[in-house]
């Protein structure tokens, strides 16, 4: 595969859209667009809200939203801080970067499509779900969603893990919807979309994982089973793990392979500490220009 590759849902935008957002990332962004860093003219500079948007089309961060990044990453070392520790043998992972809703963000995905306000000047799209404070969540919209991106990632993986020729060791982590996220007034929105992202992974995974490209699938769980599903899948062995770090495939004789969330609008690796930093920090991925990305459209038909 190439150094990095963005596979983009072509139902929602085009190689050009994202290539035009690629170049318009900024290197660090605050949770529900309060700010964000841009580099512009070779300095750092810290937009608002009503700049940002200026700076790149809210639509088109909307349109490029639906995608995924693939790269082979050489991991050097696990964990984070003090827990940090070189690996004896670098291995190479195939790292999968799912592209994830910002919640809090106004009038962007989730406001849009998921989170509908009770006034809705069309009752006849009006959702039917539970009411989390000023909102009604159409649960149903994002079940689909869901499914859709989980599918892309899934063809997008087995599609790279067949031209190795190798079976992976697939662990995923909770694909943003850990149980602190809240809407941008405040409310807490675990509860609602744990449960259903759970059904929605459980069917994603009983259609698009079987033994010709998965040998282990593994589940990064801190919930203690909260967010793993059950699954029987024929000939492949299913793992639950809660302490394990994310470059940790002790004893695995699969391709080491990881699907995990993202900030939609940040350059990959960068911003405030979290999952895809901490990988950053932990393997070569500040060696690989994501900006030079090749751009694949999926459905792959």
């Amino acid at each position: 595969m190439p150094n990095s590759l963005i596979v983009f849902n072509k139902s929602r935008s085009t190689a050009e859209d994202q290539f035009e957002l690629l170049q318009k990332l900024p290197i660090a962004h605050e949770y529900g667009d309060a700010s964000s860093v841009f580099i512009i003219e070779g300095k750092e500079e810290r937009l608002g809200r009503a700049e940002t948007n200026e700076r790149v089309n809210p639509e088109l961060r909307i349109r490029g939203r639906k995608r995924c990044t693939l790269a082979l990453l050489t991991a050097t070392h696990t964990g984070v801080g003090l827990a940090r520790r070189p690996i004896t043998e670098p291995i190479e992972v195939l790292t999968c970067f799912a592209a994830v809703p910002d919640w809090q963000a106004e009038n962007l995905d989730a406001e849009l499509f998921f989170l509908k306000a009770e006034d809705s000047d069309a009752p006849e799209l009006s959702p039917t779900g539970p009411r989390i404070g000023r909102y009604i969540f159409d649960f149903a919209a994002f079940a689909l969603s869901m499914y859709e991106d989980l599918a892309m990632c899934f063809d997008a993986l087995k599609d790279t893990a067949l031209e190795s020729k190798t079976r992976c060791h697939l662990k995923i982590v909770p694909l943003g919807v850990g149980p602190t996220i809240k809407t941008r007034y405040g409310d807490c929105l675990g509860p609602y979309i744990i449960p259903v992202y759970l059904i929605v992974l459980q069917f994603a995974c009983n259609a698009y994982i079987n033994d010709s490209w998965v040998e282990t699938l593994e589940f990064v769980d801190h919930s203690k089973g909260l967010m793993t599903p059950t699954l029987n899948l024929k000939k492949v062995r299913i793992l639950s793990a809660v302490s394990r770090d994310a470059f940790d495939f002790t004893a695995s004789t699969g391709l080491p392979t990881i699907l995990l969330p993202c900030d939609a609008f940040c350059v990959l690796g960068s911003g405030a500490r979290n999952l895809a930093t901490t990988l950053s920090n932990n393997s070569n991925m500040k060696s690989i220009d994501f900006a030079q990305s090749i751009f694949r459209p999926w459905p792959f038909v």
